[in-house]
């Protein structure tokens, strides 16, 4: 296994989790949303932190990476 599959699988894995714990997937979630399950809204609510520390923490590693000259 190379380096970069790396990312790949923990997505997959953390994917698979959240489906596992929650019961939803990104297409199930939006029917749930649809017929007002306050599940759903948690695990949306939990996604979308999820990908602001994500988007936080990729800005901070391409601001502390030093660029080639």
């Amino acid at each position: 296994m190379t380096i970069d599959r790396i990312p790949s699988l923990a997505r997959v894995m953390v994917l698979g989790i959240s489906r596992g714990v929650c019961g939803f997937g990104p297409g199930s979630v939006r029917v749930a949303l649809g017929r007002d399950k306050s599940k759903a809204l948690v695990f949306v609510a939990a996604m979308l932190a999820g990908m602001t520390v994500f988007e936080l923490l990729e800005l901070h590693r391409q601001v502390m990476t030093p660029r080639a000259a």
